[in-house]
């Protein structure tokens, strides 16, 4: 099955995220910061990346950039309270692949996953 890494500082989100790719089978890891994350990155490779934006050390885009300069192939699921337009260029622009809202329906979130999962690795 996929391996998850969810990037999430909401603890009760994290959580919630992490639990639910857990149950639909899914290997889960979770981080809180940025710099978690690219340590994690650097020696372990997942198929998805749940992304927060808004992380308290650096921003979701600025990891997806350093990925993407890294030629790390992993699909970027780009999870964010920013609405605007202008806010998913410039995520999409950062790298990502998808682009999901909060507040968002689980359902949603798993839709789009294994969607990002059936695509072949970059």
């Amino acid at each position: 099955m996929a391996k998850v890494l969810v990037v999430e500082d909401d603890p009760t989100l994290s959580k919630s995220i992490t639990t639910l790719f857990l149950e639909e089978g899914f290997e889960a890891e979770t981080v809180c910061s940025g710099a978690d994350a690219l340590q994690l990155l650097s020696y372990n490779k997942f198929d998805l990346i749940v992304l927060d934006w808004n992380l308290p050390d650096m921003e979701g885009v600025a990891i997806c950039r350093q990925l993407r300069q890294n030629q790390d192939g992993s699909r970027v699921l780009m999870l964010t309270g920013k609405s605007h337009i202008e806010d998913k260029d410039e995520g999409y622009s950062s790298g990502a692949d998808d682009y999901l809202t909060k507040p968002f329906e689980s359902r949603e979130l798993l839709m789009r996953a294994r969607a990002l999962l059936r695509r072949p690795e970059s």
